[in-house]
């Protein structure tokens, strides 16, 4: 039998709405579709729109080695590593501890987070057995995820602004283009002489590369691509 279920509203403020008594709910992240950079705009989410449940008392990251290396330094997650063979495979452990749970009569409440079309059947079957499905996720989420939680609330609520720039590496950035005088440079070339000069190196930063720390932080640059190759455009235009 094929169960219906009305399109998802938004989350509700959790003063809102009775909280559940005596049950527990279940954070399920999808490592390879939410980037670790989303733990707390997740845990504040379930905090504040979470529709009247309970914090999680368990917190579990699904992924593949690539998807679970960046949340390794997010604390009080459990980091489930769902082997290499299936590029489904970390869809499939998900959705086999989700059904766990909820077998275990301990679990009212599941939270969802991820993009992925695929866990709108894992949802389906949690909303049929009467379990409350709360869908965490970006604005490219698959609309049919979203219409079979009970409800959706989309990370892009939460503040996402992008972090400033540290100064001392705008310095640098500043005293290179006044050297380079406004050419474009290989973005090869620019990390090798932000080592060399100034001291700046790519592995010391967050995401571990250049490319990713100029592309998440407001700074006055751009990164354009030529010939396959990636060039940072140094001005301030």
């Amino acid at each position: 039998m094929t169960h219906q279920f009305p399109a998802p509203r938004p989350c509700a403020p959790r003063d809102t709405l009775q909280p559940t008594q005596s049950m527990q709910t279940a954070l399920l992240i999808d490592g390879d579709n939410i980037s670790a950079d989303r733990a707390g705009q997740i845990l504040r989410a379930i905090s504040t729109l979470a529709n009247g449940i309970p914090q999680p008392s368990v917190k579990r990251v699904f992924g593949g080695l690539q998807g679970l290396r960046n949340w390794q330094a997010s604390h009080g997650f459990d980091l489930i590593y769902a082997g290499a063979k299936s590029k489904n495979a970390a869809d499939i452990r998900m959705t086999m501890d989700a059904m766990e749970m909820a077998y275990s009569g301990s679990f009212d409440s599941f939270v969802l987070c991820s993009n992925d079309a695929d866990f709108s059947l894992i949802a389906h079957w949690l909303r049929a057995r009467g379990h409350k499905v709360i869908g965490l996720g970006l604005p490219t989420a698959s609309d049919v995820f979203r219409s079979a939680c009970t409800c959706f609330h989309m990370l892009k609520d939460i503040a996402s602004a992008k972090p400033q720039i540290d100064p001392r590496i705008a310095d640098a950035i500043t005293a290179l283009r006044l050297t380079r005088m406004d050419k474009p440079m290989l973005l090869a070339t620019f990390g090798q002489t932000m080592n060399r000069q100034y001291h700046h190196r790519a592995n010391d930063l967050p995401g571990r590369g250049w490319h990713a720390f100029l592309s998440n932080h407001g700074a006055p640059f751009q990164i354009n691509k030529r010939d396959g190759k990636s060039y940072i455009c140094l001005t301030t235009g």
